[in-house]
């Protein structure tokens, strides 16, 4: 892979990465590999930014600290219903203060919020998808969260899957999404 040229002339591409945590208090998968991710994006070119939505009831310190010791900053906030908009004034604030080049998102949670800021026209945003593993599949929780998050992901301008099943699935059920367009998706096999 090539390096983008540093100096002067190319400045880092700022990314303010949205994740929800609210269910976590020990690192998933996705933590992990955002943690290892941030290490490399620098090194690239990429300044990793982080604004992790968490529940002012559960202790998320494993889940932050294993982010920040990237090296990337992680800013929380602290959202204690699920339908509270709080993530979303939080994360126009953040782009306000951090004018970021791009959005990616990691989750249901965090796409639906980065679908409600590209309908604002504010920032580019990639969301990438790692498929709905926190519910029994076949559960009304996994059928309205599948649900809402293909609508999320059909607002978005670029979706990364991590693997073929993954675009598959998503892509399967276009009635469910029907803006859901193939020339946005993009898979990424990561090693291992």
């Amino acid at each position: 892979m090539t390096k983008p040229s540093q100096g002067a002339a190319s400045p880092p591409i700022k990314t303010l990465f949205l994740r929800t945590m609210r269910g976590l208090e020990a690192p998933s998968g996705a933590e992990i590999n955002l943690a290892n991710l941030a290490r490399l994006l620098p090194e690239h070119g990429v300044e990793p930014h982080f604004l992790v939505t968490v529940d002012p009831n559960r202790d998320h310190s494993r889940c932050l600290d294993l982010l920040r010791s990237s090296g990337a900053t992680a800013d929380t906030c602290a959202v204690g219903s699920a339908a509270s908009f709080d993530d979303l004034r939080a994360a126009r604030a953040a782009i306000a203060r951090l004018q970021p080049d791009i959005v990616h998102t990691i989750d249901h949670r965090s796409d639906t919020i980065g679908a409600l800021l590209r309908l604002r026209g504010q920032r580019p945003v990639v969301a990438t998808f790692h498929g709905w593993t926190n519910w029994q599949p076949g559960s009304m929780r996994w059928r309205v969260y599948g649900t809402l998050d293909r609508l999320a992901l059909s607002r978005l301008d670029r979706v990364i899957y991590d693997s073929r099943s993954m675009i598959a699935d998503s892509l399967g059920r276009v009635a469910q999404a029907p803006h859901l367009r193939r020339d946005r998706a993009a898979v990424l096999l990561l090693p291992g």
